[in-house]
């Protein structure tokens, strides 16, 4: 007996060395001996533990000790060659700590059944927190690769082993449970061509120790095309290449991504190429669109030019004649002669004022006429229609366009208080040529409407002339068009050329104002002018009239 207790102590020195406890337990009595360095691991002292099996289970994990006692019940019939079982045990504290707790039976009973078991009690916390580690690293690459769709391989050159990585498997659409790669099928995947090459490069790269880096078609086991890149590491000692490892990586993706942006490339610089033929081609219009309005500016002033000199001295000639007449006039439509003379006078007053307008015209927009008074005044909009009326009729019924019978034309009148701030004179002028213009072309016994409105919001006032009785409309309807519509300023058509339409134009141009004309068969003409009436000639003591279109 001293001998067998001399070689326990031994081996319980050694083994303390080793900072291993150990445990010596009767199974037919469920004594135990634990060591002091057992009892040491869970943080107590020799005296705090006791000697019954009870001392070691109370203090396994719960969730652990069905594992651990299983592993006793394996050994114990023959299942296994020794005890071995990873579990928690609480120390002292209260913390649990990871055991590595292996036995083995030293002494049986005479029916074999066991009597003795001895064993060693390990604390493997610490390789636990590693192994942990590890795992974490491990699923965290693995979840890189399979982000990346990238595997990793490694060749062993001596053996032809073949290691993949989960994530190679799942790029080959392979079953890793079934499949076992190896060097030869792995070309497989790879259209031939491709095969050719790739094997080459491997060749190379064993050879002279160095890798490579290759993008190339690739053929999953399902059949799926893809495109892959492949880069080598070779392992060499001394010169010589004993493995080779490498990822590979499916870059479908990205491939068919670059493709689209080379061919979005292409057709950009395709038509960068279109764009700038167009704008070449654009440019040379707008210089001959420059020069050509440079030109019709020239000749509108000297359109101007020329009619303020020709109205001017006949007008004045004739109002010195009319002023010293006391003769009787023969004219289209006898009336009250005193009514005569007035309808005339007045003409010839709207006339000076219209061809001072038309100085006033040209020489605002050349920029000398800082010395011409405003004429941006408030005016009731009915009186300014009726005057308007007026004009146009002494005009209808004097002079060599005296008609013996004329249209009607009618004021329907919104509100008689309506009054606006605007260029009184060029409005005037503008209803009274328009207004006459289309009387012309108006049935004698017709009637003509003249309708306003103001609109507070957008602070405009608008004007409809209108004419259901029209004698020639269609023809009518695109003179007007081209005068007052389309017209800009300057005619080369003189057959479409009126006057008094192209002065209305100019007129409306000179208020900031807008035109329409609308034509149909059953309600007949209407054309449309607004006026705004918050903006004008504007006049500034330092600085040249402008005119705002």
């Amino acid at each position: 007996m001293e001998q067998i207790e001399e070689e326990r102590l031994r081996w319980e020195f050694a083994l303390k060395g080793n900072r291993d406890g150990v445990w010596d337990w009767n199974a037919v009595t469920n004594e135990v001996f634990f060591s002091q360095q057992w009892k040491a691991t869970l943080g107590y002292k020799e005296h705090e533990i006791g000697t019954t099996l009870e001392e070691w289970s109370s203090r396994v994990h719960p969730e652990d000790l069905p594992h651990a006692l299983e592993s006793i019940r394996c050994y114990f019939e023959g299942q296994t060659e020794y005890y071995e079982s990873e579990h928690r045990m609480r120390k002292k504290n209260g913390e649990y700590i990871w055991i590595l707790d292996r036995g083995k039976i030293v002494s049986r009973l005479e029916d074999g059944s066991p009597l003795r078991v001895v064993g060693t009690h390990t604390d493997i916390t610490s390789f636990k927190a590693l192994e942990k580690e590890l795992e974490e690293k491990e699923r965290f690459i693995s979840k890189v690769n399979e982000i990346g769709k990238m595997g990793g391989w490694w060749v062993d050159l001596a053996t032809d082993e073949v290691r993949w990585t989960k994530s190679m498997y799942a790029i080959h659409e392979l079953d890793e449970s079934i499949h076992q790669p190896t060097r030869e099928d792995g070309m497989k995947y790879f259209p031939p061509s491709s095969a050719v090459l790739l094997m080459e490069a491997f060749d190379k790269s064993v050879a002279e120790c160095t890798g490579f880096d290759m993008i190339v078609p690739f053929i999953t086991a399902n059949g799926n095309d893809r495109w892959v890149r492949i880069v080598t590491d070779p392992i060499c000692h001394n010169g010589v290449c004993t493995s080779v490892q490498g990822i590979l990586q499916d870059i479908t993706i990205q491939h068919e991504q670059k493709r689209k942006i080379e061919s979005m490339n292409s057709l950009l610089e395709s038509a960068k190429k279109d764009l700038e033929i167009k704008v070449q081609h654009r440019t040379r219009q707008l210089e001959l669109t420059n020069s050509q309005l440079h030109q019709a500016i020239v000749q509108k002033e000297k359109l101007l030019t020329f009619i303020s000199h020709e109205f001017q001295t006949p007008l004045h000639i004739m109002s010195l004649a009319l002023q010293s007449m006391d003769g009787t006039l023969e004219l289209p439509n006898p009336r009250n002669k005193e009514s005569k003379f007035n309808a005339i006078t007045k003409q010839i007053l709207h006339l000076k004022d219209l061809t001072h307008q038309l100085m006033y015209l040209n020489k605002a927009e050349i920029g000398n006429s800082n010395d011409i008074p405003s004429l941006y005044t408030t005016v009731k909009v009915g009186e300014l229609c009726r005057q308007a009326i007026s004009y146009c009729q002494d005009v209808l019924n004097i002079g060599e366009e005296a008609q013996k019978d004329s249209p009607t034309i009618m004021l329907q009148e919104h509100n008689e208080d309506i009054r606006i701030h605007v260029e009184r004179h060029l409005v005037f002028q503008i209803l009274a040529h328009i207004l006459q213009n289309v009387a012309r072309h108006t049935s004698a016994q017709g009637v003509m409407n003249l309708l306003y409105a103001y609109d507070a919001v957008m602070r405009k006032v608008v004007f409809s002339i209108s004419s259901a009785d029209m004698i020639d409309g269609k023809d009518y309807t695109r003179h007007l068009e081209y005068n007052l519509v389309y017209l800009d300023v300057y005619v080369e058509d003189v057959q479409q050329f009126d006057l008094d339409l192209s002065l209305a134009r100019r007129m409306i141009d000179a208020c900031s104002g807008k035109v329409s004309v609308v034509y149909d068969q059953d309600n007949g003409l209407r054309v449309d002018i607004s006026i705004p009436t918050h903006i004008g000639v504007i006049r500034n003591q330092n600085s040249p009239i402008s005119l705002h279109a």
